[in-house]
C-alpha cells in the first residue's frame, strides 16, 4: 500500500467489510481530487491474521503471580521463672518453622500431611512470607494472612465474609496489606491483637542466571512481609491461608502446610441442650475472697448464691465442699463454676 500511497489522507471500508478504501495525494493529485485507492479483504474489517480469530502475540509484560518461596513461623510465649511467684522474671521462649518452596511451579503443592502447630492464649505468632516475583518487587501490591476459619456466624458482616478455606468455611481473623492504601483487618471475636506487618524488599539489579528468583527487570531479590497477631482466647484448629497480588492483578492464594491451635479451656457441653443456664454474672474478686477465707462444709451456701447471682435453693449444702476444695488447691476457681453450672442444668 506505502508503494501506491504514502501520503493517504483518509481510510474507509463499504458496508460488509470486504472493500478498504485510501484517499491521498501523491502524483498529480491534491486534497480537492485526492486519488482513491481500492483494496480487497479476504475476511471482513480485518487486516491481518486468521479470519475470525484476533491476531495473537507472544509479548506479555507481566503474566506470572508471585511465588512464595520461603515461610518462616514463630511462636513466643512469656513464662515466669517461678509461676508460684507472679512478679518472677519473665522468660521468652521461642519455637521456630521454617519451609522452603519449589520454584519451578507458580505455587506451592502440599501434601496432605500438615505441621500441627499448637500455641497457648498470650503467645505471639509470627508469619514471614518470602516471595519473588518475574518482575520488580517493587510491584507486589497486596499481601494477606487468614486463619480462623469458621462456618460463617449469622451475625458476621458480609463485607468481611469472602476469605474462604477449600470447605467453605469463612476466615473470621486475617489482616491484609494494602501497598497503596489502607490495610484491612478483622478479628470476628476478639480473638487475636494485630500488629502492623514488616516489609524488606532485597533487590539486586546485577543479572545471575542460574537463580530461581530472577526477574524479567534482569534483577533478583526477595520481598519479606511479617504479620505477627497475639492470641487473646483459644482458637480451634484450624489452616492457616496466605495470599500476594502483583500491580497486574496477578495472585496466589495457598493454604500454608500447618494447622494452628490456641489451647485453652474447651467449651462446656452439656448432656443435656433444653433449657440450658449458665451464669451471667459475678463478683469475682468478692468470690475470690470468701472462698479463699472458707472455713467448712456446713458454712451457709446463701453467700456462694448471693455472689454467683443465683438463688440460694438451686444450691445444696454440699456445694460448699467446692469452696473448701478451691481453697486447698484441689480445683480452680474455673472448675468450681463450672460444676455449678452443670449443677444447675440437671
Amino acid at each position: 500500500m506505502l508503494n501506491e500511497e504514502v501520503r493517504a489522507r483518509g481510510l474507509a471500508f463499504s458496508n460488509d467489510g470486504t472493500k478498504m478504501f485510501i484517499a491521498g495525494i501523491t502524483g498529480l493529485a491534491n486534497a480537492a481530487n485526492p486519488d482513491i485507492h481500492q483494496y480487497s479483504l479476504s475476511c471482513p474489517w480485518q487486516l491481518t491474521g486468521t479470519c475470525g480469530e484476533e491476531e495473537k502475540t507472544d509479548e506479555c509484560y507481566d503474566c506470572e503471580a508471585p511465588k512464595l518461596a520461603k515461610v518462616e513461623v514463630h511462636i513466643t510465649s512469656n513464662t515466669s521463672d517461678d509461676i508460684f511467684n507472679e512478679n518472677s522474671p519473665q522468660i521468652s521462649e521461642t519455637r521456630d518453622y521454617v519451609w522452603t518452596f519449589d520454584q519451578k511451579t507458580p505455587y506451592p503443592m502440599f501434601d496432605d500431611y500438615k505441621t500441627p502447630i499448637i500455641a497457648d492464649p498470650g503467645d505471639e505468632v509470627q508469619i514471614i512470607l518470602e516471595l519473588t516475583d518475574n518482575r520488580t518487587l517493587e510491584d507486589i501490591s497486596d499481601s494477606g494472612t487468614y486463619t480462623n476459619f469458621l462456618h460463617k456466624p449469622n451475625d458476621m458482616n458480609n463485607f468481611y465474609a469472602n476469605n474462604f478455606d477449600e470447605y467453605g468455611k469463612v476466615s473470621t481473623t486475617f489482616y491484609e496489606w494494602h501497598q497503596t492504601g489502607e490495610d484491612l483487618f478483622y478479628d470476628y471475636d476478639q480473638t487475636v491483637e494485630w500488629s502492623p506487618p514488616k516489609i524488606t524488599i532485597e533487590e539486586t539489579s546485577t543479572y545471575q542466571k542460574d537463580l530461581s528468583e530472577i526477574n524479567l527487570e534482569g534483577g533478583s531479590g526477595t520481598f519479606t512481609i511479617s504479620f505477627k497477631m497475639k492470641f487473646l482466647q483459644p482458637m480451634q484448629t484450624t489452616d492457616v491461608w496466605v495470599q500476594g497480588t502483583d500491580r497486574s492483578g496477578n495472585f496466589f492464594k495457598v493454604s500454608l502446610p500447618l494447622t494452628l491451635k490456641v489451647a485453652g479451656n474447651e467449651p462446656l457441653v452439656f448432656e443435656s441442650k433444653v433449657n440450658q443456664k449458665v451464669l451471667s454474672f459475678y463478683d469475682e474478686s468478692m468470690l475470690n475472697d470468701v472462698v479463699s477465707d472458707w472455713t467448712g462444709s456446713t458454712q451457709d451456701v446463701s453467700e456462694l448464691a448471693e455472689i454467683l447471682g443465683i438463688a440460694d435453693e438451686q444450691l445444696p449444702p454440699w456445694v460448699a465442699n467446692l469452696a473448701v476444695w478451691v481453697s486447698e488447691d484441689k480445683i480452680s476457681m474455673g472448675d468450681m463454676i463450672v460444676s455449678i453450672e452443670h449443677l444447675i442444668n440437671n
